[in-house]
């Protein structure tokens, strides 16, 4: 009988080592998620890297229009990933080597057309010292829809072919950092996980750090949309639109909203609406909540004909992207107060 008792204590002993807090599970699925988007992100430079050095070589096997195609596939999987605002990438300013944005001087331009003056610099060595406006998506974007002088064996080529492997090299950096083993992001997530401060109950560091994701994301969203609409002007300004020049703002934001209700729902995993229904009704309106505004926001999107660049300059459309900069703050604001509110996390004022 004592053998059985002490086989019994032991089992619940294992089973309750095993049992994991919300704050386990929010890692976890997250690390899930994060280690997806920066997978997909670098497998799709290699890809473009690839018909880059094809296309350089003047191989029949790609051709510019090859390059624009992967470039919007690359645009698209880096808008998904960049709700990830914590963690690797906000090591050594690593967001800004991917893109420049925003470009309130057409920095992009002038930074490339500069670099293009100094071989020197055409190597993965110099564009690691060179200003970020020159290198990363917005260069890459320039280099293959607006300059005229794109063409195989060209120093143009080359240089696209140095930003394109920096890319590649930092996402390999930053989807590496997210994989499982000692010394990864994933176990300083894990046991950031388990902090429980001294005199302090339920802190709840992982929900903060995605709710605080989230309200960043949502408000680059907000200011991809109000920038080009312009302060007090009748006409918006095209050029302070995101990816103006391969008119790919709208799918950008799609595809950043779409990657935000994906975080908040962790996939298939135990995400923020499953914390937050573990409050009762009021949690349950809040999940209801966020899901309405998302769904609000993306019918919107939806609704345009015309590139983002061009809708701000017709008085119709403007006034859509103007509701659309009001629904997209009431969402903020759920993420900036009332989710908070509800699981007691202080917001900084």
């Amino acid at each position: 009988m004592r053998f059985l008792v002490f086989i019994c204590s032991i089992t619940i002993l294992v089973a309750c080592q095993n049992v994991q807090n919300p704050e386990e599970k929010l890692a976890q699925s997250t690390t899930a998620l994060a280690q997806a988007l920066y997978g997909n992100l670098s497998e799709s430079l290699g890809v473009m890297l690839g018909k880059t050095e094809s296309y350089c070589r003047s191989s029949a096997k790609a051709s510019k229009k090859d390059l624009q195609e992967q470039w919007k596939i690359i645009m698209l999987q880096w808008q998904a990933a960049s709700v990830i605002n914590f963690g690797p990438i906000t090591v050594g300013s690593m967001s800004w080597k991917f893109q420049f944005w925003p470009d309130r001087r057409n920095l992009v331009k002038t930074k490339v057309d500069e670099a293009l003056q100094e071989d020197s610099e055409l190597d993965l060595t110099g564009i690691g010292n060179t200003n970020v406006a020159a290198r990363g998506m917005g260069a890459a974007e320039y280099l293959l829809f607006e300059y005229p002088g794109l063409i195989p064996n060209s120093i143009q080529c080359k240089y696209l072919q140095v930003v394109v492997a920096d890319m590649k090299r930092n996402s390999v950096r930053l989807s590496r950092d997210w994989q499982d083993g000692e010394k990864r992001y994933p176990v300083e997530l894990i046991t950031f996980a388990r902090t429980q401060p001294e005199g302090y109950i339920d802190v709840k560091p992982v929900s903060s750090l995605l709710i605080n994701s989230l309200y960043v994301e949502l408000e680059q969203v907000y200011r991809k949309l109000s920038l080009p609409l312009g302060e007090g002007e009748k006409k918006g300004n095209r050029y302070m639109a995101e990816s103006w020049r391969s008119k790919m703002s709208l799918l950008n934001l799609v595809s950043s909203l779409t990657s935000a209700k994906n975080l908040f729902l962790a996939g298939d995993g135990y995400g923020l609406d499953d914390r937050l229904e573990g409050y009762g009704d009021e949690g349950k309106k809040l999940v209801s909540s966020v899901m309405e505004s998302f769904a609000c926001i993306e019918a919107g999107l939806k609704r345009f004909q015309k590139p983002l660049s061009s809708s701000v300059e017709h008085t119709e459309d403007r006034v859509k992207v103007r509701d659309l900069v009001e629904e997209v703050k009431q969402l903020q604001r759920l993420f900036g107060y009332d989710i908070p509110r509800l699981l007691e996390i202080p917001v900084s004022s």
